[in-house]
């Protein structure tokens, strides 16, 4: 009796180690799962597919062991290759884990007002020492944004050029972008990457003064947009909110139509989900695109961005590759109280700076 007790606390907690080791794998759906991650979690699912028989087969091997007769036999069937696959996944998932871990990280840092590095916090949000620091020429620029000249601005995005060519050719590490400058410069960045997506995006919180990543949670709040109308002008503002509200003492210099898309609640840092990101950005560009394919006549889009520098990044790759389905989108820096100060994105006259009285 006391073998028969031994022998079944030895399978509760063999099996129940096993069930923590796959909760704790499935639970955490905050974080972007690797291909490791996933193929591991497949070994370990066929696995546990085979448990009913398995399991069976573990007890036979128990009870052989203490030398206690079963007298009920098994009906099962075999599960051999079952397990056999399982082992296969985890192993493949191992290897990959192992050839990920070895590749370095790259950061494309585009400072602003706040000049931080690689040392400020991101290594330590990234969990690593291998790390190369790509960094543009952005830092404190946003101080002479009221007064910027053409050749100034020239020689910042002749910069981000380079830069953004050195980030291209980095495309096998894990690529990770985090910036500060003026929304301008960091969208016409976006347009010129190339290669493999960003694996992270590295967002500072002013009220914790921390990085963090964005995760790939998959509920978030709903970015509202406007309906699309008729306008007779040649010329509209698209304002997105997301850590401030745009409102009319912002817009009022342009006099021309402005159509709003806002949450509900904007705040700093509303955007921390990778999903989320590329919901907002693929909504908002949609948006720009069905609004002029309903008015044709439309030859500009000032677009005010009151949110964070991923979102930036983001729409910048994607515009570029919409320069049919849009028309000139020009990016604006933020000067109390109002947006006065911008730069063409797309086109032939990318890079040439716009004021607003």
């Amino acid at each position: 009796m006391v073998k028969l007790f031994g022998l079944f606390l030895v399978a509760i907690i063999l099996i129940g180690l096993l069930v923590k080791k796959v909760w704790e794998l499935f639970s955490n759906k905050d974080e972007e799962k690797p291909a490791s991650d996933m193929l591991i979690e497949g070994g370990i699912t066929v696995i546990l597919a085979t448990l009913p028989s398995f399991s069976d087969s573990f007890l036979q091997f128990l009870y052989d062991l203490f030398q206690i007769a079963r007298t009920v036999e098994d009906g099962g069937f075999p599960t051999s290759w079952l397990i056999c696959l399982g082992v296969l996944l985890i192993v493949l998932g191992v290897i990959l884990r192992f050839v990920d871990a070895s590749a370095k990280y790259v950061i494309l840092n585009m400072p602003g007002t706040i000049h931080h590095t690689k040392e400020d916090g991101m290594l330590k949000i990234l969990k690593t020492d291998k790390c190369d620091e790509i960094e543009t020429n952005t830092a404190n620029c946003q101080a002479e944004m009221q007064k910027l000249s053409q050749a100034k601005a020239n020689t910042i995005v002749g910069d981000i050029q380079v830069q953004m060519d050195r980030f291209n050719r980095e495309a096998k590490s894990k690529r990770c972008f985090t910036g500060m400058a003026p929304i301008p410069f960091i969208i016409y960045a976006g347009t010129k990457h190339r290669g493999s997506d960003i694996k992270y995006y590295l967002e500072f919180d002013k009220a914790t003064q921390q990085y963090s990543k964005l995760n790939n949670a998959k509920e978030y709040p709903i970015l509202n947009k406007p309906t699309i109308i008729t306008v007779a002008s040649e010329e509209i503002v698209v304002a997105v909110s997301t850590t401030a509200l745009i409102n009319d003492a912002n817009t009022s210099q342009f006099n021309k139509p402005v159509f709003g898309l806002s949450l509900v609640e904007p705040k700093d840092n509303a955007i921390f989900s990778k999903r989320q990101l590329n919901d907002y950005v693929n909504t908002t560009v949609t948006f720009i695109s069905e609004i002029y394919k309903q008015n044709s006549q439309i030859t500009k889009v000032h677009l005010l961005l009151a949110t964070q520098a991923c979102f930036a990044y983001a729409i910048g790759k994607v515009l570029v590759n919409m320069q049919n389905r849009v028309p000139q989108i020009v990016s604006y820096h933020y000067i109390a109280p109002s947006y006065k100060v911008g730069m063409v994105i797309n086109g032939s006259s990318s890079g040439q700076i716009v004021k607003v009285q």
